[in-house]
C-alpha cells in the first residue's frame, strides 16, 4: 500500500531588503545634511525603481525632510551671522553721526559768538545730561532741563529729542574744547568725539576735530 505524502507547503515569498542608500541617507541627515540629502534622494529613487523589491522609501523620505530642515537652519544661521554684525555696525554709525552733527552745531554757534563778541564763550559745562544715557531703559538721554546751563545758553545749544551722547564744553575765552561722549553698547566702554577751537589774532576761530577716541 502506497503511503500518501502530505502536500509541500508553498514557498514563503522572499523578504524584501531595505535600501542601503536609504539607511545611509537617514543616518547622515543628522550629521552631514548635504550628504544625507543626496543619499536619501538616491535611496528613494532606488526603492521606486525596484518595484517593491527594496524597502526603505519612508526612511529615505524622512532623511530628505530632516536634511532639508537642517540645511534651512544652517542657511538662516549663516545669514544671521552676516546680517546681525552689519546691522549693529550700521546702528553704531548712525549714533556716531549724531555726535558729528551736534559738534558741527556747536562749531557754528561758537563761530557766530566770536564774531559778535570778539571772544569765545567764557564758560564751562560738565557732561550734559549728568547721567549716562545707559541708565534709561531706552538707552537714550532725554532731559531738556539739563541744558539750562550758562555755557549752553551762551551758544544757544540744546538737544530736545532723545540722543545717545553726553556733551561737555569748557573755554577760557581764547580756546575751547567740546566733547561728545557715548557708551553706545552700554558695556562700560565709551567713545569720545572732540572739537577744539582757538581764537586767532584776526578774530576768527580755527577748529580741530578728533575722534573717535576710545573703542565702544
Amino acid at each position: 500500500m502506497t503511503t500518501p505524502y502530505a502536500p509541500r507547503p508553498p514557498a514563503a515569498p522572499p523578504v524584501a531588503q531595505t535600501s542601503t542608500l536609504a539607511v545611509a541617507g537617514f543616518v547622515c541627515s543628522f550629521f552631514c545634511s548635504v550628504l544625507g540629502l543626496i543619499l536619501s534622494i538616491m535611496g528613494r529613487n532606488e526603492c521606486l525603481r525596484s518595484g517593491g523589491a527594496l524597502r526603505g522609501e519612508g526612511l529615505a523620505l524622512a532623511g530628505i525632510i530632516i536634511s532639508s530642515i537642517f540645511l534651512a537652519l544652517s542657511a538662516i544661521g549663516i545669514v544671521a551671522a552676516i546680517a546681525i554684525p552689519s546691522f549693529i555696525d550700521y546702528a553704531a554709525k548712525g549714533k556716531r553721526t549724531e555726535a558729528d552733527l551736534n559738534l558741527m552745531k556747536i562749531e557754528k554757534a561758537v563761530r557766530q559768538y566770536a564774531v559778535e563778541n570778539s571772544e569765545l564763550p567764557r564758560a564751562s559745562a560738565p557732561l550734559t545730561p549728568a547721567a549716562s544715557c545707559c541708565t534709561d531703559g531706552t538707552r537714550k538721554c532725554f532731559d531738556v532741563s539739563s541744558w539750562r546751563i550758562l555755557a549752553w545758553q551762551q551758544i544757544d545749544f540744546s538737544i530736545e529729542e532723545p540722543h545717545s551722547f553726553q556733551y561737555s564744553y569748557e573755554s577760557d575765552g581764547k580756546t575751547f574744547t567740546a566733547r561728545a561722549v557715548g557708551d553706545l553698547d552700554c558695556d562700560g566702554d565709551t567713545v569720545t568725539y572732540e572739537l577744539q577751537g582757538a581764537l586767532s589774532d584776526s578774530g576768527g576761530v580755527t577748529f580741530t576735530k578728533r575722534g573717535p577716541i576710545g573703542r565702544d
